[in-house]
C-alpha cells in the first residue's frame, strides 16, 4: 500500500471530522467521577476534581488556569474545595496536554472516529493502556480484535473484578472490537481506490 495515498486519504476522513471534539469527555468524566476535594485514587495518589491526578506542577497549573490569586495550597490541603467548574476546567486542561503524546504513540489517533479515540483516551489517562506494551502494538498494527483481548490481559482488571475499573476496562476493550468491524475501514479503503 503507498504510504502517502494512506496519508491523503486519512487527511480526507479528517476533513470530515475538523467540527468534532477530539474525545467524548462526559465518556471519561463519567468513569473518573467528579470529587471536589483531594481523594486517594484506587492507587492510592492524592487526586482531585475529575481525575486529576496531584503532581508537583498542580498549583502552577491550578494557577494558570484559575488566575494568580487561586489558593492552591489550600485546596491541595484539603482545606477547601474546587467549584464544580474549577474541576472541569482542569479536566479539559488534562485531556487537551496528553493529545499530542497520544498523537506521536499513535500517528493515526486523529483519524479514528471519536468512540474509538475516547476508549484509547480514557486507557491512556488511567494507563491501563499506556502501561501495556502490547496493547499498544496492536493497535499501531490496526490488530484491534487483538487490542481488546490483550487490554484486558492486565493485572489492574484481574484485581478489579465487579469495580467501576473493571466495567470502564471492559467497554474499553468493547470500543477496540467494535472498531475491528467498523465500516470506518471500508471509507479508507474507498478513498484509497480513488
Amino acid at each position: 500500500m503507498n504510504l502517502s495515498r494512506l496519508l491523503g486519504a486519512v487527511k480526507e476522513v479528517l476533513k470530515m471530522r475538523t467540527k468534532e471534539p477530539i474525545v467524548d469527555s462526559q465518556y471519561i468524566a463519567d468513569h473518573e467521577g467528579l470529587k471536589l476535594k483531594v481523594y486517594k485514587d484506587s492507587r492510592g495518589h492524592s487526586t482531585i476534581g475529575i481525575g486529576h491526578k496531584v503532581v508537583p506542577e498542580t498549583p502552577k497549573i491550578m494557577k494558570r488556569l484559575f488566575g494568580e490569586g487561586f489558593d492552591a495550597d489550600s485546596v491541595l490541603g484539603g482545606k477547601r474545595g474546587l467549584s464544580e467548574a474549577q474541576a472541569k476546567k482542569l479536566f479539559h486542561y488534562d485531556i487537551l496536554k496528553r493529545v499530542p503524546e497520544l498523537q506521536q504513540t499513535f500517528p493515526l489517533f486523529p483519524s479514528y472516529p471519536m468512540y474509538l479515540r475516547t476508549a484509547i483516551k480514557d486507557g491512556w489517562v488511567r494507563g491501563d493502556l499506556a502501561g501495556s506494551p502490547r496493547t499498544i502494538s496492536f493497535i499501531k498494527d490496526g490488530d484491534f480484535k487483538m487490542a481488546s483481548l490483550e487490554y484486558l490481559n492486565h493485572d489492574e482488571y484481574r484485581r478489579s473484578q465487579g469495580t467501576g475499573v473493571a466495567s470502564r476496562m471492559e467497554k474499553n476493550a468493547a470500543r477496540f472490537y467494535q472498531f475491528s468491524g467498523d465500516k470506518y475501514e471500508q471509507i479508507i479503503q474507498a478513498r484509497l481506490k480513488k
